[in-house]
């Protein structure tokens, strides 16, 4: 099966079909990961429940994400000073085991799109940042057990059809969830980055907004396509099961 045509009009891409449906039927879990491939990684909390509780915790997970992207790293982030984390998280990593493309990160559960870059970088990559997370929150909350439902999963993106539509869901779920009044609003989300073209640790917009074409027309693609969203069955209810 070919995956919904998309076509490109002044006002950016549309979607011809049921992209969520489409995506949930054809797309399946994989434990094998390439060089130079591109992945959707996701999970969510253990029963469904929140693995943020406030502002802090988002953070947390953002900056181990950013801190573990950089395979020579030796400490956890935890015995790394304030300041000293927030001058590596702004440092080009030496020997980055995945290139971060885009995150959005909702109250049970989070979206990670990556190119595995260094063999194994991917499982070393998620399993650091998550292991990480867990004793973080276990510890501050004063609780004991997994947050994750289980491993986390991860789709192959296969082509670019695929790549810029993923992209746009990811970005659109705040807005889809209502708990954000526009994609531009949700700071938990690499959307803003995109619109305003930068590359960080935690996110890279370029090979998105080369197909696109512009941040503008990026914003325009996502846009359009919000309003609809809301009409179609959600892929979280089915795809993170």
């Amino acid at each position: 099966q070919q995956l919904p045509t998309c076509g490109f009009t002044p006002t950016g891409w549309k979607l011809r079909g049921g992209y969520k449906i489409w995506y949930n039927r054809n797309m399946s879990i994989t434990r094998y990961f390439e060089n130079k491939k591109i992945y959707h990684i996701y999970n969510r909390g253990v029963a469904k429940q929140n693995i943020f509780r406030d502002i802090n915790d988002y953070q947390r997970l953002l900056d181990n994400f950013g801190y573990y992207l950089d395979g020579i790293t030796k400490k956890k982030i935890s015995e790394v000073p304030k300041k000293s984390l927030r001058k590596i998280l702004k440092t080009k990593p030496k020997k980055p085991l995945v290139d971060n493309i885009s995150f959005c990160l909702m109250p049970n559960h989070f979206h990670l799109m990556a190119k595995q870059l260094q063999e194994g970088g991917i499982p070393q990559f998620i399993r650091d940042a998550l292991n990480s997370y867990s004793r973080y929150f276990n510890t501050k909350y004063e609780r004991v057990g997994p947050i994750f439902q289980g491993r986390f999963k991860a789709v192959e993106v296969k082509d670019d059809d695929q790549l810029i539509h993923l992209s746009r869901y990811i970005h659109l779920n705040p807005f889809t969830a209502g708990i954000a009044d526009a994609p531009e609003n949700y700071i938990w989300s690499s959307f803003k980055l995109f619109i305003e073209n930068q590359k960080t640790r935690i996110s890279n917009p370029k090979l998105i907004l080369e197909i696109i074409g512009s941040p503008k027309k990026y914003r325009e693609f996502v846009q359009n396509y919000a309003e609809y969203t809301k009409h179609l069955l959600e892929i979280d209810n089915l795809l993170l099961e």
